[in-house]
């Protein structure tokens, strides 16, 4: 589904297109009271037909709170200008609960652009038989798609059936804590252009959170939030804290963790990612930030700095209890080892070149070639004064030792910073694919300058394999050849 915004009228909107069969009817989802897009996802996708169009209303999920209160005519209205944005004329509709007023609002409205009404789980109209009236007082508040713990309270009480008498349909039904995504990248402006050639990574810059200079994320009160956090710049290191919270890591280079842990901060190389959850159990205005940090004498030093601003408020949710496990642990310090590779990482400051095993990188060469189905030990070696963050793909690793130091890892992941004059022990499995891959720093400008290599998995584990080698040529001479002009 595609997540984008659309300015209608005085109301930003949140809205999702499901691309689906062009022959049918594109159907409008109005949603429940307080219900954002994500809680209608696993209904858009088991509907794999027709296209779908939904949207968050204002104060819900994505779309911000409307300055005074609105209407089902104003709900209905702003469906006509999406559908205009989006260049689709005519519509089935589909209203869920709440929805399904704004939906018979829109029929009324939209006559001929409205074939179909489809209403569950609401009343047609004026008409209705009540429910209970302890029902009716749990379903007024919203509370239960932002409330985890309150939900699996209410969930019986109001959906009924195996809800009443099943815990675990309730955990695995309601699973909704609020996921934010924390995208952090820099630019350095000049002139007011973006720098994109000849980069000083040592140059003042500007730090971005999803690509907005201090946003402000407004949460409530010791509510749960599901942090995805990704380094996603070119070169720039960050040193993450989150004042008033503590991070409890669930997954680490979208690998789960075998065990949970917490950290006050988190150290993102270009090209590291945590899944983490986070609370604010006090009301108050804190700030997410990175520390001062060297990546050694050769290397840039970053000063701190505000990355953006939480303002925490409301009524404090009640308290829930945290994962202690996301899956098993891979234990490949158990596996038997068939090899053991050692990579140099070096560098010429003089001429700007990088090196991995004093080779530079080239694109039709094959530099290691590993057996599927079996575990090495790779010895990762760093002898520059600055800090690499070594990066793998495909094949996640498990560090076992730092500087000969053992090292207690929790899990899988695919970036590790090497250490200035150091040297990093992990293991990979090579289980399940064939054919070519490459590691590298994730340091752009030293993957560019050299430092990156291809690693390529066959059955014999002996040689490249000969489909490997007609890629990598074939690669090569398009990266060489002159671009074609068409008259």
């Amino acid at each position: 589904m595609r997540i984008e915004q659309v300015q209608i009228g005085p109301q930003r909107i949140r809205y999702g297109v499901r691309a689906g069969d062009s022959s049918r009817v594109p159907l409008l989802v109005l949603n429940g009271l307080g219900a954002n897009i994500e809680l209608a996802r696993p209904f858009i996708d088991a509907l794999n037909a027709p296209p779908i169009i939904i949207f968050d209303v204002p104060g819900v999920g994505g779309s911000p709170t409307p300055r005074s209160p609105y209407r089902p005519a104003g709900i209905a209205r702003i469906a006509e200008g999406l559908l205009d944005h989006v260049g689709i004329s005519g519509v089935d509709v589909l209203g869920v609960s709440w929805g399904g007023a704004i939906a018979q609002q829109f029929a009324l409205r939209n006559p001929v652009r409205c074939r179909k009404l489809v209403l569950a789980a609401t009343s047609p109209g004026a008409l209705m038989v009540p429910g209970r009236p302890s029902v009716l007082f749990r379903m007024a508040t919203p509370r239960r798609y932002v409330d985890p713990a309150h939900a699996r309270r209410v969930a019986g009480h109001i959906y009924g059936g195996d809800f009443r008498r099943d815990r675990a349909l309730v955990a695995r039904t309601l699973r909704h804590v609020p996921e934010r995504v924390i995208a952090l990248k820099d630019a350095q402006i000049r002139a007011g252009a973006i720098v994109d050639r000849h980069i000083d990574s040592s140059a003042p810059t500007t730090r971005t959170v999803n690509g907005l200079v201090d946003p402000v994320l407004r949460v409530r009160t010791n509510q749960t939030q599901l942090l995805r956090l990704a380094n996603i710049s070119a070169d720039i290191w960050y040193r993450l804290r989150v004042d008033g919270a503590r991070l409890s890591v669930l997954a680490e280079d979208a690998n789960p963790v075998g065990r949970v842990w917490t950290a006050d901060e988190l150290l993102l190389p270009p090209g590291k990612r945590y899944d983490v959850l986070a609370r604010w159990p006090s009301a108050g205005t804190f700030s997410l930030r990175t520390l001062r940090f060297s990546s050694g004498p050769a290397g840039d030093t970053y000063p701190d700095r505000r990355l953006a601003t939480v303002r925490v408020a409301g009524a404090p949710f009640a308290e829930e209890s945290w994962p202690r496990a996301m899956g098993p642990m891979p234990h490949l310090q158990r596996k038997h080892v068939s090899r053991v590779r050692r990579l140099t990482f070096s560098e010429d400051a003089a001429t700007g070149r990088f090196f991995i095993n004093g080779r530079q990188f080239d694109a039709s060469r094959v530099d290691e070639v590993a057996q599927l189905g079996t575990t090495e030990e790779w010895i990762v070696r760093n002898v520059t004064g600055e800090e690499h963050p070594f990066h793998i793909h495909t094949n996640d690793f498990q560090v076992l030792s730092i500087n000969g130091k053992p090292y207690e890892a929790r899990g899988l992941q695919d970036t590790v910073p090497l250490p200035v004059h150091g040297e990093v022990r992990l293991r990979m499995r090579f289980a399940d694919f064939l054919g070519p891959s490459v590691y590298h720093c994730h340091i752009l400008a030293h993957e560019d300058g050299g430092m990156m290599g291809v690693l390529d998995v066959t059955r014999s584990g002996r040689r490249p394999s000969a489909r490997t080698l007609r890629g990598l040529r074939a690669m090569r001479m398009a990266m060489t050849m002159p671009a074609s002009h068409h008259h």
